[in-house]
C-alpha cells in the first residue's frame, strides 16, 4: 500500500484522502475548486493504479450516490 500512495501525484493524494474522509465527488470538487468531472477522472486513474498493483480499491467502500 505504501508504494501505491507514493505513486500518487499531490492532487491524486488529495482526492484519495478526501474520499477516505467521506467526501462526495461534488464535495471534493467544491473543496478543491475543480470540476466534478475532474474529480471523477482522478478517481478513474486512482482505480487503475490500484488495480495494477493488485490492490482492492478503497473507494469502493466509500462510494457515494454521486460517484
Amino acid at each position: 500500500m505504501n508504494q501505491f500512495l507514493e505513486s500518487l501525484s499531490a492532487r491524486q493524494r488529495e482526492i484519495y484522502d478526501l474520499r477516505i474522509q467521506g467526501y462526495t465527488n461534488q464535495g471534493m470538487a467544491n473543496k478543491l475548486g475543480i470540476a466534478k468531472r475532474t474529480v471523477e477522472v482522478h478517481i478513474q486513474v486512482l482505480t487503475k493504479k490500484a488495480a495494477k498493483r493488485g490492490l482492492e480499491w478503497r473507494f469502493a467502500l466509500y462510494k457515494s450516490t454521486d460517484c
